[in-house]
């Protein structure tokens, strides 16, 4: 939609305004906040975990926690991106909020823990590639401990994407213009190809007789 809008200035104000509502309402939606996540990945109490709402709306408001994440899940979509450290991030983090909240099957889930697999699941599936999806979070989190886990998630994430997308987020404009170069050569020259440059024209027409 925002596409069909050619006006530079149309767009600015419309994003502008929309960047700004958004972030007022949530102020977790600026930049890439990565001061959140590390809060949800260290925080150890809920006392931690509700500075998360500080400078909102919600502050004050700690049984509100879980609904002021899913509103920032959604509308971190509009305002930027949406980085997928980010959101799986979050989405890990709520997962485990409920399952412990409801008491399912009388297990307890770290949340920590689920935050960082909800990092490497969305990230595995949106770049395809759950190799990197792995090392990166174990790497970045020092989660090494979680290595099997992260294998787990990341595979089926990947599993599940290419069922629904057969490209990543990064090539799927390309395949969308008939322009993605892939690893078989002949492919990929024909995908370069144009058949108005080998094909002779004459003004001459050929009758049957």
């Amino acid at each position: 939609i925002f596409r069909k809008y050619s006006n530079p200035y149309v767009k600015l104000l419309i994003g502008g305004a929309t960047l700004s509502i958004l972030i007022y309402l949530f102020p977790s939606l600026y930049g890439e906040d990565y001061d959140l996540i590390n809060l949800l990945l260290n925080g150890n109490s809920a006392k931690d975990w509700d500075t998360a709402m500080d400078s909102s709306l919600f502050y004050g408001h700690g049984n509100l926690l879980l609904l002021y994440l899913a509103l920032v899940l959604i509308f971190k979509v509009f305002a930027s991106t949406a980085p997928s450290l980010f959101l799986g991030c979050i989405s890990g983090f709520i997962f485990a909020r409920l399952w412990n909240f409801y008491r399912c099957l009388g297990i307890y889930l770290p949340e920590r823990n689920f935050a960082m697999i909800g990092m490497a699941g969305l990230m595995s599936g949106v770049m395809h590639a759950p190799l990197t999806g792995i090392f990166l979070i174990a790497e970045l989190t020092g989660g090494y401990q979680l290595f099997m886990p992260l294998m787990i998630v990341s595979v089926c994430a990947y599993l599940t994407i290419i069922s629904f997308e057969p490209h990543s987020i990064y090539s799927m404009r390309l395949a969308k213009r008939g322009q993605l170069l892939t690893h078989h050569k002949d492919r990929a020259i024909l995908t370069l190809m144009s058949l108005d440059s080998v094909i002779e024209k004459y003004d001459e027409y050929l009758y049957p007789d």
